[in-house]
């Protein structure tokens, strides 16, 4: 009974830490929420809000390596957040961590298959690996989502890289999809023109 006195009150305890940081939070003072969600999270270590917010706050300050270790405590209470997987594996993109990259934006597709936003920084990542055919392959799975979505960043990276691949025609396939969507879309109008003089 003690321990659960204890536990009790160690859970109070870290609840009220937690709602300062985010009064002050609220108030503009991240660096005080940083540091009362850092108390709350010792206490409350399975807090999954408290962990999404301290996140949030180094993501928003772009401390990288303070992100990395928040999402991978995040994710040992949370593992199907796709969100996170992709915050994370978008993180290991701009560290140059590339192969971590691809793991975690892999897994947040995998998770949430209508995350547009994870198959176009997968194909990012893949690009800078040099491995052109993975890119255009997850691109061609996202395409039809992005169709759907109005989206059309996925598509105009395909015909880009068909564009650098010298696939003319492919190109001028998605760049004429494009515009049936989006009839005034002028960088796919633009790109169009380059593929065509080409073919």
């Amino acid at each position: 009974e003690a321990t659960l006195g204890i536990d009790l009150l160690l859970e109070q305890e870290g609840g009220v830490f937690l709602t300062l940081a985010s009064i002050y939070e609220f108030q503009g003072d991240n660096q005080k929420a940083k540091e009362y969600y850092h108390k709350g999270l010792e206490m409350l270590p399975n807090h999954v809000q408290g962990r999404r917010k301290l996140l949030l706050r180094y993501l928003e300050e772009n401390n990288t390596d303070a992100v990395i270790e928040q999402a991978v405590n995040l994710l040992k209470i949370e593992p199907n957040d796709a969100v996170t997987h992709f915050i994370l594996g978008a993180i290991y993109k701009k560290k140059g961590m590339f192969d971590e990259a691809v793991k975690e934006l892999k897994s947040a597709i995998s998770l949430e298959k209508n995350m547009s936003q994870g198959y176009i920084q997968l194909a990012y990542v893949y690009l800078r690996q040099k491995k052109r055919e993975e890119a255009v392959n997850i691109l061609n799975k996202a395409i039809n989502l992005s169709f759907c979505n109005q989206n059309m960043e996925v598509p105009l990276l395909l015909g880009l890289i068909y564009l650098q691949n010298k696939q003319y025609e492919k190109a001028v396939e998605v760049y004429r999809r494009i515009l049936w969507h989006s009839p005034n879309n002028q960088e796919a109008w633009y790109q169009m023109g380059m593929a065509n003089e080409r073919l």
